[in-house]
């Protein structure tokens, strides 16, 4: 069982296929799963938008597609994660491992879309690049590890590694009209308000038992970074103009 989470659960063991189908069921992981999907059809929608409206150049191309890739690559471990719980221990800790490691990730790639607009420079593409590199290390490393990573820890860590990444991002873009400052604003809150109830496991941990089918921590978390593309694109489409 989940901290603070006391009802909803399916029953334990089964195949990968049987937990798969529990997809299309209705339980306390539910929403989580759904949740992420939304976030990245959001992405490919809005990729397509900016591509077919906004016209962007040649060269302003792979920002975009880096960006709509985050979630995508990270929606298969974090679905992995929410659906085969179930099946054992093992299994669980090999799906939260991917799940945290592939977050890490896709911040990185996240980062690296931001940078574009901001910087003139490909040393922050560097320097995401090496992350990423760190984040393949770090999946790699930890999949395999008897002890699940802390939600805590590792969100502190990875947060600390985007603060500091996301940095100068915001201060080049303060630099901006007062439109673009807004929207940057409202990226690194979203990011901040994202990874916060998902160390904390809020709202639950508050109203232990109140929220087991709806509005957990992942739910909030993903709608925190299904805000963020909306924001960022918003940007885009004003830097662009």
């Amino acid at each position: 069982m989940k901290p603070f989470i006391f009802t909803g659960y399916r029953p334990k063991g089964g195949t990968y296929r049987s937990n798969l189908k529990s997809l299309f069921t209705w339980h306390n992981e539910t929403l989580n799963v759904w949740s992420m999907v939304m976030v990245s059809i959001t992405a490919i929608i809005m990729l397509a938008y900016v591509c077919i409206t906004l016209k962007p150049p040649l060269q302003a191309i792979p920002p975009f597609i880096t960006f709509a890739l985050a979630p995508i690559i990270h929606i298969p471990f974090s679905t992995g994660y929410h659906l085969f719980t179930p099946m054992s221990k093992k299994i669980k800790r090999q799906w939260l491992n991917l799940d945290i490691s592939f977050i890490f990730v896709g911040i990185s790639l996240v980062i690296f879309s931001l940078s574009y607009f901001v910087f003139d420079t490909p040393l922050l593409a560097f320097v995401t690049s090496g992350a990423i590199f760190f984040s393949a290390i770090v999946i790699c490393k930890k999949a395999k590890c008897k002890k699940s990573l802390d939600k805590t820890k590792q969100a502190l860590v990875v947060g600390g590694l985007v603060a500091l990444l996301l940095a100068p991002i915001v201060y080049k873009a303060c630099q901006h009209d007062p439109v673009s400052q807004m929207c940057f604003v409202g990226i690194v809150g979203s990011l901040a308000i994202g990874g916060s109830v998902y160390a904390y496991q809020l709202p639950e941990r508050i109203w232990p038992g109140k929220f087991d089918f709806v509005v957990l921590t992942s739910d909030y978390a993903h709608i925190c970074f299904g805000c963020l593309y909306f924001r960022v694109y918003i940007s885009r489409k004003r830097l662009l103009g």
